[in-house]
C-alpha cells in the first residue's frame, strides 16, 4: 500500500515533534568538577576555568572520572575583539592547563579543538567565557545547566 503525500507529511510532522520532545527533555549537565562538558565519547572532556584564571581540560573515563589524555591533542583559542589568540596548554599529570590566565575582560568565546590523534579531524566546541555564578543552577555561567539561556 502506498502512502499519500498527506500521510507522508503527517508522519514526518509527528516524527519531528517526537524528536523535538526528546531533545527538550535532555538535561544539560556540568562536569564532575563543575565545568563545561565538551566533545563526544570517547573524547569527552571537561573544561574548567580555575580561580586563578587558567583553563584546565581533563578527559573523562566512562564513569565520569578523569581519564588518560593518551594521544589526544587539544588546541584552545580565545576569540577576542582584536582577533583570535591561541592559548598554550601544558600537561599537568592527566590534565591540560593553560600556561597563563585567560585574557581579561571576559565575555568572549573560547574555541576548543579536540583531535583523538595527530592526523584526526578536529571536533570543535565553543564556550562563552563568562565566570559569574548563575542564579538558576549555581554553576559558573560558562558551565550553566539552565535550559532557558
Amino acid at each position: 500500500m502506498r502512502m499519500t503525500s498527506t500521510t507522508q507529511i503527517i508522519t514526518f510532522t509527528l516524527a519531528l515533534w517526537a524528536g523535538l520532545a526528546v531533545l527538550a527533555q535532555a538535561k544539560l549537565e556540568a562536569g564532575p568538577n563543575g565545568g563545561k562538558l565538551i566533545g563526544t565519547d570517547p573524547d569527552r572532556a571537561e573544561l574548567v576555568i580555575r580561580d586563578d584564571g587558567k583553563v584546565a581540560v581533563s578527559f573523562l573515563a566512562e564513569a565520569g572520572t578523569s581519564g588518560d589524555i593518551g594521544e589526544r591533542l587539544v588546541t584552545l583559542f580565545a576569540q577576542l575583539g582584536t582577533g583570535r589568540t591561541e592559548i598554550t596548554l601544558v600537561r599537568e599529570g592527566e590534565t591540560l592547563v593553560s600556561e597563563k590566565p585567560l585574557p581579561q575582560p571576559e565575555g568572549y568565546t573560547l574555541v576548543v579543538q579536540i583531535r583523538s590523534m595527530a592526523d584526526a579531524k578536529p571536533v570543535n566546541a565553543r564556550v562563552q567565557y563568562i565566570s559569574h555564578i548563575c542564579d538558576g543552577c549555581s554553576f559558573k555561567e560558562y558551565a550553566c545547566t539552565c535550559e532557558d539561556h
